[in-house]
């Protein structure tokens, strides 16, 4: 994860390094929903004048992808976005 710097510049770090920073008091963080918890942070849903904010996504995969934890990924994909599609729109 790259990291903007005091500056310019940046800086990778894991996310925990960013969640520590984080539970210290030290800034804030934009992640998704499905990310780590960690003990020390609040978790608030970010909302716009309709509701809660959406960000749209698409997600690539090759079909040789023998990973069991691509199933579960798309299984949750499918739960939480109902109209999340296996199939890529026509083009």
């Amino acid at each position: 994860m790259h990291v903007p710097c005091r500056g310019g510049g940046s800086q990778d770090s894991s996310l925990d390094r960013l969640l520590s920073l984080v539970s210290a008091n030290y800034g804030t963080l934009l992640m998704f929903e499905g990310a780590t918890r960690h003990e020390g942070v609040v978790y608030r849903e970010v909302w716009d004048y309709d509701g809660p904010t959406q960000v749209k996504f698409i997600a690539y995969w090759r079909d040789a992808n023998s990973n069991p934890a691509l199933g579960s990924f798309l299984a949750m994909l499918r739960e939480h976005y109902p109209d999340f599609s296996a199939e890529p729109p026509a083009t």
